[in-house]
This record gives structure tokens, C-alpha cells and sequence, in this order.
């Protein structure tokens, strides 16, 4: 791999078998020291070694590999800028100097140097004695340091389960060269584009994700996500300034989107070389993301994000066949494999990078499920363990969060194959306490998103009409208290409250349905949209008589309208008001339950409602 370091630049490394202590005092260094480059320590013990497995993904640690050239020297401008370990109650000293500098870090990492100065001590009673060192332990606290991290990890409680710790590779690779040269004209030269960009910046550039993963499958993918070693806001302006767009950033996550507008257009179809097609696979926008680790102080909540290296990057990642990364911007491309993607690609499976995992973000937990489907791959089974460990988390996301990853869901080609999964998982379950989902009912789902829709709405307030019939038809076949308390967890607008709940109300009493009355079904349908209905006579199956009604009333009753209409009240000298659409509902209602089959019969009952209502009829 190619390296640009600059003067200051520092590696910090310990020499010695790495403990609690010695793992603390390197990230706190870490903190103090802004350029610097915390390498993973070679040997560990038991305990530190399970540590990092768990929380690997939380600490900014690089690879040593990547920074020793072949023969495993030191790949840097002078051992002088290299940073060793303390001796004993090192972590206690960083910590020390951490407070005097007046470091403010996030909850998690102060809870590590915590762990680093109980373990160096052996004895957490030891801190009640005051002491200037002990100064720290309260500065650590007022950060947000858990000193249960710490009694969990010293009372040797920690996980059983842990894996052994990710291993980086980064090589050429010429099956996945070619894929890239396959890759639609539009992405390709895009690409190429952002390349030279970056490169005049001295930006690395990688293409990272699910585009990685898709060129190794073979399969199509839109979906163009770009990490740059370097500031990606930078690198969007330097493209908007060379070809024209517009940017937009996201300064807390160091994101930035570079949107393709007419001004891009007309340079790239104006451009020498330029010919017919030269445009195929280009997307509207192209994401740019800044290298960055990131950590979870809360699980289910946003990370506090930090600016890294592309190891750093692949690994906050969701799973290892997610964690894949191609490097752009030199020959021959170079892929990079943070944590074993490719071999569990080659087995179809679905790993967590970490036990955390689902923890931390339990969304990933609709995401395991979506790829494993998608994809045709099986959930490895520790991650399957950890997905039943992380259920509880569940309940801390939001519900626009979790309604996201349904609504994903609903777009796949088989979504009852989804829905499937995550009821036999106990996901469904998880969001909501009689959420389920049964086989018989994969039928219903098919039949409904595979029925001609004619013209009903492509959107549906902000749903689109596939999730919409998708939703209607799954919660109709639910109990109206389950109904209701999705619909207020996941929280539903309006409008789709009212259409999900008639629903569920229809299917759970189809007889009460059979006994209203013509006019009476039409003022109850009268209240919902076409696609509500619309499903509803999916769901309506094999009940005939009620298919029939449903039949009419669209056809018939939903827009029918009597002989007299408002300009004939307003000629008889009716006064205007709310008794115009009273005398007109009921004229209409009469219609429909057949009480009046001609014109001559309407006028005669109009006669008698002018009179009912103290209206004067001259007429």
C-alpha cells in the first residue's frame, strides 16, 4: 500500500505484551496527540486480547502491517517520531496529562481509561484514598466514564464468545480489475473523473461497500459510495470548481454529496471523445465520505464519529462482506479486505464484524435479514446468536428508524421471505409485542403486489404505493390492538392509521360489512382511498357477495349522483347551507337501496324532504 505521511506524523506503539493498563495509555496518547497513528499491539493477554475483540470496532487501532515494508522494518521518516509505552501506571500518567491539557472525549473512551488505571492498580477500593493522581478518576467520570466496563472486564466476566481479531489485507486482484472495466460507461468515467480530482489533492480514493461486494458477485449495483483518506468536503468543491454540480455537506459525519446538474451535463455530453451511451448507469448524485472511525456511547443512538484511516472506515461497517474496499487511484487496482468479506462471500454467509454489532445499531438486525435474502446467503450462526442477544435493543430506536428498514423491505422482489425471516427470528416480535407473520399469508402479499394497480397513486402520502399495499394487507390480517400499537410505534401518519386500522377492522368482521345497507357500505368506503380498497378486495378472497359489493360500489355507487343537484335547490329557493348536502345524501341514498328507481320518484321524495325540512315548494 502506498503511504504519504508528513513530518509530524506519529506512530504510537507499545513494545511490551499488551494489558488494560497499556491498551489505555495508547489510546489516551492517542487523544493528545492529534497526527497520531495507534498500532495494534502484537501480544496481548487473555483478558485484553477478549477486550479488543469485543470492542475492536470502538478503538481506532491500525494493522502493524500496514506500516512495515517486507523485510518488517518500520515504513516511516525517523524511529524519533515513534511512541512507546510508559512504565508501570502508564495509563494513569496519559490520563493525568489528558486532564491538564483539558482533553474532552466521548463516554466510551474515557470508561477505557478508566479500566487501564483500576486494572494498573489492582484494587478499585484503592481510589477512595485522595491523591493527586487519583485527581483523574473524578475528571474521567465528569466525561462519562462506566466504571461498571471496568468491574465487568477486572472480575474476568467478560464474553465467552469472542472471536479471534480481524486480520487487513489489501492485494491486486485481477477478477475483480475486470469487473470494473464491465461497469456501466457512465459510473466508469465518473469515476475516473473523481479520481484525477483527488489525485491532484493527493487524496487515496476508494470505492467502498455494497459496489465492491456487487463487482466480486458479479451483479449490478447503482449505488456509488466513494471514501477518500482526506477531506471529502475538499474534494466535492474541487469537482463541483473542474466540471460543475452543486455540493452539500454534513459537517458532524464528514460527508459530502456532490449533485450532477445542467451545467455538469453540458460539459460531460460537450467533452471531446464523448459518444451515445456514454451516459448509461450515471446517477444524480455521488456521496463522498471522508475516512472516519466510529463509536457508540449509547447503543441504538447516532456514533460520535472520528476522522481515520480506510481500515478504521471498512471496519465500523455493518458485515465483513460490507467491509470490502477497492482502491482507485493506483494501477492495478488494489481491494482491500478488512475482516475476512471475501472468504465468507466464496460461503454465502452473513457476518458480524464484532459481538456488539446488532448492540450498537440494531437496525443491522433488518439488514442481516434483507441481504441474507437478497443475496441467497445464510446469517453465520455466532451472528445469529448475537442477533437474539441484541433483541431488547429493539425498543430504543426510534420508530421512523425502524419503519425505514421495513420500508426497505417491502421493496425487495419476495418481501414475505423477508418478513419471514425476521418473525422466525423474533425481530417482528422485538418492534412490537402480536407482530407476526404467517406463512399462509405470503399468498395474500403476492397476490396484492402482483395485481394490476391501474390508476392508483404512485405515492401514497410518504410512502410509495408498493409499500403502501405491502403494510395495508400485512396489518390487516392483525387484531385492531395489535394494528393500533404498530401504528403508533412505528409512527404511521395520519392518513395511514386510519386506512391500516379500517383494514384490520374489514378482515376481522366481514360479516358486519354483509349487513349494512347499500347506502350505508357507500358513506363507510366513501371515507377511504381507491388503494385502500384496493385492497381490501384482494384481501376479500373467496367472499364472493362481499367481492361483488366492493364491485359496485366502484363502479356503481362511488360516483353515482341523483337528478337534482345544487343548482336545482338553488332555483326552488333553498337557502344555501349545510341543507344542500343533507337533501342530496339522502336523495342519493335512496338510489342506492333502490327506495327510488326513476326520476319521477325522486322528485316526489324531494317534495317531501322540502316539506319535512320547512322548506316552501312553489314547484
Amino acid at each position: 500500500m502506498e503511504l504519504r505521511y508528513n513530518q509530524h506524523m506519529r506512530l504510537i506503539l507499545t513494545e511490551e505484551r499488551a494489558d488494560f493498563d497499556t491498551i489505555a495509555a495508547m489510546l489516551g496518547m492517542y487523544l493528545l496527540t492529534e497526527d497520531g497513528i495507534l498500532i495494534l499491539p502484537e501480544q496481548f493477554t487473555q483478558r485484553a486480547a477478549a477486550f479488543l475483540t469485543c470492542y475492536f470496532h470502538k478503538l481506532p487501532f491500525e494493522h502493524p502491517g500496514q506500516y512495515r515494508d517486507q523485510a518488517g522494518n518500520w515504513i516511516h521518516p525517523g524511529m524519533g517520531g515513534l511512541i512507546f509505552g510508559f512504565d508501570f501506571l502508564q495509563s494513569l500518567q496519559v490520563a493525568g496529562r489528558m486532564q491538564a491539557a483539558q482533553v474532552k472525549t466521548d463516554p466510551f473512551y474515557a470508561s477505557v481509561l478508566l479500566l487501564g488505571i483500576h486494572a494498573s492498580m489492582q484494587n478499585l477500593e484503592s481510589f477512595s484514598a485522595e491523591s493527586a493522581l487519583h485527581q483523574v478518576v473524578p475528571y474521567l467520570m465528569e466525561q462519562g466514564a462506566d466504571e461498571a466496563l471496568a468491574r465487568t472486564w477486572l472480575e474476568g466476566t467478560f464474553p465467552a464468545n469472542s472471536q479471534e481479531l480481524p486480520h487487513f489485507r489489501a492485494n491486486p486482484m485481477p477478477q475483480i480489475e475486470e469487473q470494473w472495466q464491465q461497469t456501466p460507461s457512465g459510473q466508469h468515467r465518473l469515476a475516473d473523473m473523481l479520481v484525477d480530482t483527488a489525485r491532484a489533492l493527493q487524496f487515496p480514493v476508494y470505492l467502498v461497500g455494497g459496489m465492491v461486494r456487487d463487482l466480486l458477485l458479479g451483479k449490478s449495483c447503482r449505488d456509488l459510495d466513494f471514501v477518500v483518506e482526506g477531506d471529502a468536503l475538499l474534494l466535492a468543491k474541487a469537482l463541483r470548481k473542474r466540471f460543475g454540480g452543486h455540493v452539500a455537506s454534513h459537517a458532524p459525519f464528514g460527508t459530502a454529496r456532490w449533485e450532477l446538474d445542467e451545467a455538469f451535463y453540458g460539459r460531460w455530453f460537450t467533452s471531446p471523445g464523448t459518444e451515445p451511451g456514454d451516459d448509461a448507469g450515471l446517477p444524480t448524485a455521488v456521496d463522498l465520505i471522508s475516512a472516519r472511525g466510529e463509536c457508540y456511547p449509547v447503543p441504538a443512538q447516532l456514533p460520535v464519529v472520528r476522522r481515520g484511516g480506510i481500515e478504521l472506515d471498512l471496519r465500523r461497517r455493518d458485515f465483513t462482506i460490507n467491509a470490502l474496499g477497492l482502491r482507485l487511484d493506483r494501477s492495478p487496482l488494489l481491494l482491500l479486505d478488512a475482516c475476512g468479506g471475501l472468504q465468507d462471500l466464496e460461503q454465502g454467509l452473513i457476518r458480524a464484524l464484532h459481538p456488539l454489532s446488532f448492540r450498537d445499531d440494531p437496525t443491522r438486525l433488518f439488514r442481516a435479514v434483507r441481504y441474507a435474502q437478497r443475496l441467497g446467503f445464510e446469517i453465520e450462526a455466532q451472528t445469529q446468536a448475537w442477533m437474539g442477544e441484541a433483541l431488547p435493543m429493539v425498543s430504543q430506536v426510534s420508530g421512523d428508524r425502524l419503519r425505514h428498514e421495513l420500508n426497505l423491505i417491502l421493496l425487495e422482489p419476495q418481501p414475505q421471505a423477508h418478513l419471514e425471516q425476521l418473525a422466525g427470528l423474533g425481530i417482528l416480535a422485538a418492534i412490537q409485542p402480536g407482530l407476526r407473520w404467517e406463512n399462509a399469508w405470503g399468498e395474500w402479499l403476492e397476490s396484492l403486489m402482483a395485481s394490476p394497480a391501474g390508476s392508483l397513486p404512485e405515492q401514497v402520502g410518504n410512502l410509495n404505493l408498493r409499500q403502501f399495499l405491502g403494510y395495508g394487507a400485512w396489518l390487516a390480517l392483525h387484531d385492531i390492538h395489535t394494528v393500533n400499537a404498530v401504528c403508533e410505534r412505528l409512527r404511521f401518519s395520519n392518513g395511514h392509521v386510519k386506512a391500516f386500522t379500517a383494514l384490520a377492522d374489514w378482515v376481522g368482521n366481514p360479516s358486519r360489512l354483509h349487513d349494512l345497507s347499500n347506502s350505508e357500505l357507500t358513506r363507510l368506503l366513501d371515507s377511504h382511498s381507491l388503494e385502500t380498497l384496493h385492497i381490501f378486495d384482494v384481501l376479500a378472497g373467496s367472499d364472493s357477495p362481499l367481492r361483488e359489493r366492493l364491485h359496485a360500489y366502484r363502479s356503481r355507487y362511488r360516483n353515482f349522483k341523483p337528478y337534482t343537484n345544487g343548482a336545482t335547490l338553488l332555483n326552488m329557493d333553498v337557502p344555501q347551507g349545510r341543507l344542500y348536502q343533507v337533501i342530496l345524501d339522502q336523495l342519493r341514498d335512496a338510489w342506492l337501496d333502490e327506495c327510488v328507481c326513476t326520476e319521477a320518484q325522486e322528485k316526489a321524495l324531494l317534495a317531501q324532504l322540502l316539506d319535512q325540512y320547512g322548506v316552501r315548494n312553489d314547484g
